[in-house]
């Protein structure tokens, strides 16, 4: 399920949880590689889950790496709060 304190744009709108290799749709929109490509062989229609723009073939999708850049430093800022949060509690 979704980590706390992490940012709803972080978040797959498929799996609810923080995005693992994060690619991008033509229409632009970020999903999980492994949940779009779930969703789209899952469904007779190949379109977006959010806007529905609909596509003849399953389009190739792209690693977006500023996005899954700007995922990571994220990830490292909420663990090194947490480490912090960590120490300050053990003292």
């Amino acid at each position: 399920m979704a980590s706390a304190n992490i940012s709803e744009e972080f978040l797959c709108s498929i799996c609810l949880d923080v995005f693992t290799e994060p690619v991008s749709t033509p229409c632009g929109h970020n999903y999980c590689r492994a949940c779009i490509s779930s969703y789209w062989s899952s469904g007779a229609i190949i379109q977006c889950p959010l806007c529905k723009e609909t596509f003849l073939t399953a389009p190739k999708l792209r690693v977006n790496t500023e996005f899954r850049d700007m995922l990571e430093i994220s990830k490292k800022t909420k663990q090194a709060g947490d480490s912090n949060s960590q120490n300050v509690l053990n003292l």
